[in-house]
């Protein structure tokens, strides 16, 4: 009777096996979805700001800009999104400033000071007016003033550093504030000496030097803050993103993408360059059509698994559920007849 019973068995998996029924062949993984360009922009522990633009499918810098301050300056950044659309950014969208309170008063000081100056050289060349030695005064009056408020700021903060109350920022905050007070009521008087003494022709060559060479500097700061606006080399979706160093404002291009998927080196015999399959997300049940591109041959250790990695190309560009971080997911091969699952799974396991 055992021996029937083994000889039907055999007959009922003969006939399984032979069946034309076809049953799904799938392989379960992780997948990675990656952009083809990446624009990041973050400031790290030194106050550096950095933006890179990155080939992601290649793994290539493709440019790098990066901004340096002074120690104690205070830097602020804003962002300049679509509040219809703020996770989307067009290319060449101006999307940062980026603000230094320390190049904003060298550029006001700078201003001011050639203002003074020409002034100066004007009332050298035409002779000197009343009402602009008048005028002059009350800068003067106004420059001590400001002095006199800055000289007891930084007393107050001296006071609160030397008790760690406030930060070596803040103080070389006030100190910055106390020395251009200083400099601007130098600048004043000089003017008003100017004003009411008059001055050599070769005083008005002078006068021109300075006035030159603060034009020059003006034009440096004025470039030099100009840099400070950020447009988007690359149309793409806009998010913040948490690294190690920090928060950091990304742009994706997600146009073009690739889905990385690791299989174990017994599975990649049932894969070709250029064949159809699905990724299915488990997390969010989503399924992906997509057309495997290529498998690099070169093997790696995963989870204890030798592991090949391959690279599939969504058949719609921008497929929704874009993912930085791996995800489970099964890749799905299609439906293979029962003695060829049967055949890969012996054969392979």
């Amino acid at each position: 009777m055992k021996q029937y019973s083994g000889i039907i068995l055999l007959l009922l998996l003969a006939v399984i096996v032979m069946t034309p029924v076809r049953v799904p062949y799938n392989i379960e993984s992780v997948v990675v979805a990656v952009p083809g360009k990446e624009w990041k922009v973050a400031k790290d522990a030194n106050g550096i700001i950095t933006a890179n633009l990155l080939d992601m499918q290649n793994g290539l810098l493709l440019n790098a800009v990066q901004l340096n301050f002074e120690r104690g300056d205070q830097v602020n950044i804003r962002y300049h999104l679509d509040e219809q659309h703020p996770t989307y950014v067009a290319e060449g969208k101006k999307v940062i400033t980026v603000a230094s309170i320390e190049l904003e008063q060298r550029l006001i000081q700078v201003e001011s000071q050639l203002l003074v100056e020409e002034r100066n050289k004007a009332a050298l060349a035409t002779g000197q007016k009343p009402e602009l030695i008048t005028q002059l005064e009350a800068e003067l009056e106004l420059a001590r003033q400001t002095l006199d408020l800055q000289q007891k700021n930084f007393r107050r903060v001296k006071g609160l550093f030397e008790k760690e109350a406030v930060s070596q920022a803040e103080f070389e905050q006030a100190e910055t504030a106390l020395n251009e007070a200083l400099s601007n009521v130098k600048i004043a008087e000089e003017a008003i000496q100017v004003a009411r003494t008059g001055e050599k022709p070769e005083t008005i060559a002078a006068a021109n030097a300075r006035i030159g060479a603060l034009k020059a500097e003006l034009d440096v700061l004025r470039r030099k803050k100009a840099g400070y606006e950020l447009a988007s080399p690359i149309s793409g979706k806009a998010s913040f993103v948490s690294t190690p160093e920090g928060d950091a404002f990304v742009i994706r291009d997600t146009s073009v993408m690739t889905l990385q998927i690791p299989v174990k080196m017994r599975d990649q015999n049932f894969l070709t360059p250029g064949q159809q399959v699905k990724v299915k997300i488990r997390e969010t049940g989503l399924v992906i059509p997509a057309r495997l591109e290529s498998i690099d041959p070169t093997p790696q250790l995963l989870g204890g698994e030798t592991c090949v990695i391959v690279h599939a190309v969504p058949e719609k560009a921008g497929a929704p559920g874009l993912w930085s971080v791996p995800m489970r997911c099964e890749l799905q091969l299609g439906k293979v007849t029962i003695r060829e699952y049967l055949r890969r799974a012996i054969r392979w396991q």
